[in-house]
């Protein structure tokens, strides 16, 4: 189980990160989409950060790593 939530949230990260730059690429003058890009890359921050607490060791080691 904890593989599978591993898998999909990497996934989530790695479409979020491409879908944030592709529509930059599209229209960078676009303020929407400009938003748009940096929500995805908070997207793309929260789910490796999410990963990375899954991963550790014990809750402490968790903590620690994500200061």
């Amino acid at each position: 189980m904890q593989t599978l939530i591993i898998i999909s949230t990497s996934l989530t990260a790695i479409l979020a990160f491409a879908l944030g730059v592709f529509s930059l690429y599209r229209n960078p003058k676009s303020g929407v989409v400009r938003l748009w890009f940096l929500t995805s890359m908070e997207i793309t921050v929260w789910a490796l950060f999410y990963v990375k607490a899954i991963v550790a060791q014990s809750e402490l080691v968790a903590l620690a790593d994500l200061r």
